[in-house]
């Protein structure tokens, strides 16, 4: 769980953070400017939190750890879902 959000934090909050260490440090004279242009995935966040929900699940013991990653990959990935709206079981 911790990977999976760490990597969702770092691809949409990295540049954001670095623009405000920049510009604190501009005002103390620092120059200091450092610019990474990540490509952000489109759906990174659907994805990243239908992984949290299935890893609280089995953590919970809703349902049973699945030992098949086709089937674990075709449940994350399931296009057709995206397309109901935000709100999902």
């Amino acid at each position: 769980m911790i990977i999976n959000l760490g990597i969702l934090c770092v691809l949409k909050y990295t540049d954001f953070a670095l623009s405000g260490v920049t510009a604190v440090l501009s005002n103390f004279g620092i120059d200091w400017s450092k610019q990474f242009e990540f490509v952000l995935p489109l759906g990174i966040s659907f994805y990243t939190f239908m992984s949290v929900g299935y890893i609280l699940d089995v953590y919970w013991k809703r349902y049973k750890a699945e030992k098949n990653i086709f089937h674990y990959a075709t449940f994350t990935f399931y296009f057709s879902q995206i397309i109901q709206g935000p709100i999902a079981r």
